[in-house]
C-alpha cells in the first residue's frame, strides 16, 4: 500500500526637507548645500576654497597653474572637478623654486583649514541625519495605523485562523520594517564615508527602493484580504527579499538608469498578488506588464515579469508555456545583469523540466546554468544558494538517488535555519522533505524527530485550524503508517481532513491525498469494506484535481484501490485497477517509476493466488527491479521481495526463496515495519523450514 508524500525604484540624488546646515556652511560644496549626498569630489571644493583664501595672503607666489587647478576644484558641477584628491594634489604640486613660499603659505592657512574641516565634519553629520530621516519617512510602511487596518481586514474574512495568522504575519512585517530601517541607516553611513564609490551608492539605493516598494505593495494587499490571502500571509512576508542584502551589493559602473516608479510599482503589486495566491488577477496584470516593459525596452522589469508569469502558468498546469516564460526570463535577466532573477529563473526551469516534464538531461543543463548565475553573486544571496540545494534534493529524489537527495535537503535546511531562524526553517517544505527522505532511507527514529518538529512548528505558527498545519498532520500520519502505528495514523488523517474540509475546495489535491491516506490506515487495521468506500471517495476527489503530466495522484489512488480490491477477493476488479495504473505510468513516459512496483506486486499476488506461478515470478521480478531503482518506501520494497520469495518457492526454488524472504524480513525490520507483517514472514519461514 502506498501513501502520498505530497510531492509538490528609483535612485534619488536630492534629499528634500530642511536645507539648514551645521558648522561653517560657506566651506561646503554647492551640492551639499542643495542636500545631495557627499562624495570625495565634495572634499575637493572645501579644500580648494580654503587654500584659495590662505594663498590670498601671498598672491604674488601663486602660479597660473595653481590658479587653474584651484578653479577646477571649485567647479559648481562635481563632475567637472578632479577625479580624486590625488589628481588635485598632483596638479597643485609646486615647482622647486617656489617651495619656500608655498611652505610659508601653508603656515598661514592652517588656521583656516582647521575651521573648514570642523565645519565640514559637522555638515556631514547633519547630512547623515537628514539622509536617515528622509529614508525613514520614505520607508515607514507598517506603522500602527497600517497594522490596525491589516488586523481589521484579516478579521473581516471570518477565516477560523485569522487572528493567529495576523499576529505572526504582523510580527514578521515589523521585523522586516526594522531591517529596512537598519539597512537604510547603514546605507547613509556608507554613502557619506570618504572614498565610497557612487556606483555602490546607486546600487544600494536602487535595491532599497525596490525592497520598500515590494513591502508597500504587500501591505496594501493585506489591508483588504480574501481568505486565500490570510492563508498565505506568513509565506508571502517570508518571500520578501531581505533589506540587509542590499548592503552586500558590489558597485557596478555599468549600472543603468533606475527603472521608473510606475513600472516598479506595478511589478511589486504583481509580486504581492502572486505570493498571496491571487493568481487570476496576477496573471492579467503581469501580461500587461511584460508588454509595457518590452515597449519601454526595460529588460530588467521584463525579466522579472516573465519569471512571475512562468510561476503563474505552473499554477494553471500550463507547463510548456511556463518553461518558455522562464527561459525568456533567464535570458532577459542575463542580458540586463539581473543575476538574482537569472538564478531564480534557471532554478525554476530546472525543477519544472526535470520533475514535471521528465527531461532529466535538460533539467541538469538548466541546473548548471543556475549554479553559474548563483556563483556570479559571490555568495551574497544565501537564499538562492539554499534554493539551489533544494532543487538538487528534489531532482535526486525524483531520480531515485535518495542518498544525494537527503544530503542536499539537509544542506538546504541548514542554510534556511541560518537565514530565517530555527522555527521558520522547521516549518518549511524543506524540513518536511528532509524528514520524508530520512524515512525512505530507513532512518525511522530520526525521521520521527524531524517530522514531529515540523508538525509542532506549523501549529505554533499557524494554529490548529490552518491548512498548513493539516499538512503537518498528514506527513506525520505517513510516518506512523510506515512504522505500523495504524490507529495513530488514522487519528491524524481524520484530524487533517476535518481541517481541510472547512478550509479547502473539493478540488484541493491535499484533501484528496488525506482521504486516500485515511483509507490506507483503515485498511491496515483490517476494516476493508470501510476502507474501500473511503478510497472510492478519494478517487472521486482526485479526479477533480487538475493533473500534471507526471502527477502521481490518480495513479496512487488506483494502486491503493487495486490493493484493497485484492484483499476483498475482487481479483478481476483489482487487476483492472492495477492495469489502469500501469497504463497511466506508461502514458506519462514513466515505465520505470518506482511506485509502479506496488501495482506489479499486487498483480503478482493475484497470479500466485490463481496458481499462475510463472506469471507471478515474471511480474514480481520486474517489480523488484523497479523497487531497487530507489524512491520506493522501504516497507513496500520488503513486501515486493516477500511476494517474490513466495513465487520462487512455488517454482521449487527453495533455497533462493528462503534467502529472499529473509532479506525481506531484515528490510522490514530495519524500516520499523508492521509487527503483524513481521510475524507473517516469521510464520512463513518457519513453515518452509519444516517442509524442507
Amino acid at each position: 500500500m502506498l501513501v502520498s508524500d505530497f510531492g509538490l525604484a528609483h535612485t534619488r540624488d536630492a534629499m528634500p526637507g530642511d536645507r539648514s546646515v551645521a558648522g561653517t556652511p560657506r566651506y561646503l560644496a554647492p551640492e551639499l548645500r542643495r542636500g545631495v549626498c557627499a562624495s570625495a569630489r565634495s572634499d575637493q571644493y572645501s579644500f580648494c576654497l580654503t587654500v584659495m583664501e590662505a594663498l590670498g595672503l601671498a598672491k604674488d607666489t601663486v602660479s597660473a597653474r595653481t590658479h587653474r587647478a584651484l578653479r577646477q576644484g571649485l567647479s559648481e558641477d562635481p563632475q567637472s572637478r578632479f577625479v580624486d584628491m590625488n589628481a588635485l594634489l598632483a596638479a597643485l604640486r609646486p615647482s622647486q623654486s617656489r617651495i619656500l613660499s608655498q611652505v610659508l603659505g601653508i603656515a598661514a592657512l592652517l588656521g583656516v583649514l582647521i575651521a573648514g574641516a570642523t565645519g565640514y565634519r559637522l555638515a556631514l553629520r547633519d547630512q547623515h541625519r537628514r539622509c536617515v530621516a528622509e529614508l525613514d519617512r520614505k520607508f515607514l510602511l507598517f506603522d500602527r495605523a497600517t497594522k490596525a487596518r491589516v488586523h481589521r481586514g484579516f478579521l473581516r474574512t471570518t477565516t477560523p485562523y485569522a487572528q493567529q495568522a495576523f499576529e505572526y504575519a504582523a510580527r514578521l512585517l515589523e521585523q522586516h520594517t526594522a531591517a529596512l530601517h537598519r539597512a537604510s541607516e547603514q546605507s547613509c553611513e556608507l554613502g557619506l564615508s570618504a572614498g565610497i564609490a557612487g556606483d555602490g551608492a546607486r546600487a544600494r539605493s536602487e535595491c532599497l527602493s525596490r525592497t520598500a516598494a515590494e513591502l508597500q505593495a504587500l501591505v496594501r494587499v493585506l489591508e483588504a484580504p480574501e481568505s486565500v490571502v490570510v492563508e498565505r500571509a506568513t509565506q508571502a512576508v517570508l518571500s520578501l527579499r531581505s533589506p540587509l542584502d542590499c548592503l552586500q551589493l558590489a558597485p557596478d559602473p555599468a549600472l543603468r538608469a533606475a527603472t521608473s516608479h510606475p513600472l516598479r510599482d506595478a511589478l511589486a503589486h504583481v509580486q504581492a498578488l502572486t505570493s498571496t495566491g491571487q493568481w487570476e488577477s496576477a496573471e492579467r496584470e503581469v501580461r500587461q506588464l511584460v508588454t509595457t516593459a518590452q515597449q519601454q525596452q526595460d529588460r530588467a522589469v521584463e525579466a522579472e515579469s516573465l519569471y512571475l508569469l512562468g510561476r503563474l502558468q505552473i499554477e494553471r498546469s500550463e507547463f510548456s508555456a511556463s518553461a518558455s516564460s522562464l527561459r525568456r526570463s533567464a535570458l532577459a535577466a542575463e542580458g540586463s545583469r539581473e543575476q538574482q532573477v537569472a538564478a531564480k529563473a534557471w532554478i525554476g526551469l530546472a525543477g519544472l523540466t526535470g520533475e514535471v516534464l521528465g527531461d532529466a538531461a535538460r533539467g541538469r543543463e538548466y541546473e548548471e546554468l543556475a549554479q553559474v548565475a548563483v556563483e556570479r553573486l559571490g555568495g551574497s544571496d544565501v537564499s538562492l544558494i539554499g534554493d539551489l540545494a533544494l532543487l538538487r534534493a528534489r531532482l535526486a529524489h525524483r531520480s531515485g538517488d535518495l542518498a544525494t537527495a537527503e544530503q542536499q535537503a539537509k544542506r538546504a535546511l541548514d542554510i534556511l535555519t541560518a537565514s530565517k531562524g530555527v522555527e521558520l526553517a522547521e516549518s518549511s517544505e524543506t524540513a518536511r522533505l528532509y524528514g520524508l527522505l530520512l524515512l525512505k532511507r530507513g532512518q525511522a527514529d530520526r525521521a520521527r524527530q524531524q517530522l514531529a518538529r515540523f508538525e509542532s512548528a506549523l501549529q505554533r505558527i499557524h494554529g490548529s485550524e490552518h491548512p498548513r498545519y493539516a499538512r503537518g498532520l498528514l506527513t506525520m500520519a505517513t510516518l506512523l503508517h510506515e512504522v505500523g502505528q495504524h490507529a495513530e495514523s488514522e487519528k491524524r488523517n481524520r484530524q487533517a481532513i476535518h481541517i481541510l474540509e472547512r478550509t479547502q475546495p473539493s478540488s484541493s489535491p491535499v484533501l484528496a491525498d488525506a482521504v486516500m491516506n485515511l483509507a490506507v490506515s483503515v485498511q491496515d487495521q483490517g476494516r476493508f469494506e470501510e476502507a474501500l468506500g473511503i478510497m472510492q471517495r478519494a478517487l472521486t476527489l482526485m479526479q477533480q484535481v487538475p493533473q500534471q503530466p507526471r502527477d502521481d495522484g490518480v495513479r496512487l489512488v488506483m494502486i491503493n484501490l487495486c490493493d484493497l480490491q485484492a484483499h476483498l477477493g475482487l481479483d478481476d476488479a483489482a487487476l483492472a485497477s492495477c492495469q489502469r495504473a500501469v497504463m497511466l505510468f506508461e502514458q506519462a513516459g514513466e515505465g520505470m517509476h518506482p511506485e509502479l512496483a506496488e501495482a506489479l506486486r499486487v498483480m503478482g499476488v493475484i497470479h500466485l493466488r490463481r496458481k499462475q506461478v510463472v506469471e507471478a515470478q515474471s511480474v514480481l521480478q520486474r517489480a523488484l527491479d523497479l523497487a531497487a531503482h530507489g524512491g520506493l518506501w522501504q516497507a513496500n520494497r520488503a513486501a515486493v521481495r516477500f511476494a517474490l520469495a513466495q513465487a520462487l518457492w512455488g517454482q521449487k526454488k527453495h533455497a533462493e526463496a528462503v534467502t529472499m524472504a529473509k532479506q525481506a524480513r531484515t528490510e522490514l525490520r530495519d524500516a520499523s515495519g508492521s509487527a503483524d507483517t513481521l510475524a507473517q514472514m516469521d510464520a512463513w519461514l518457519s513453515q518452509r523450514a519444516g517442509e524442507r
